[in-house]
């Protein structure tokens, strides 16, 4: 599939500290099918119960792509998502003790 991951571990207690996923062959579209609520529920799919503090659909290059920030219970994150497949693009999760 072409993602790259990278998981970083607390060496003292072996729980993540940071997790970070990034799919280098695809990208953002050049149509937008999905509504912000179809974002709110891959996000919720992905992560669970989760606050949303930013949503906005970014252009980059000529495609688009929805850009969230998030937190939920003990984590804080950002995900880029394919406005057309509802596919992931890229997503960081940092953990707090």
């Amino acid at each position: 599939t072409q993602t790259e991951y990278e998981i970083d571990i607390y060496q003292v207690n072996g729980k993540i500290k940071e997790y970070n996923m990034e799919r280098k062959a695809l990208g953002g579209s050049a149509n937008v099918i999905l509504s912000k609520d179809d974002v709110k529920a891959i996000l919720a799919k992905e992560v669970g119960d989760v606050s949303i503090y930013e949503l906005k659909l970014d252009r980059e290059h000529g495609l688009y792509e929805y850009e969230v920030k998030f937190s939920a219970s003990g984590l804080r994150g950002e995900m880029n998502i394919n406005p057309e497949t509802g596919v992931v693009l890229d997503k960081e999760v940092k953990y707090s003790l």
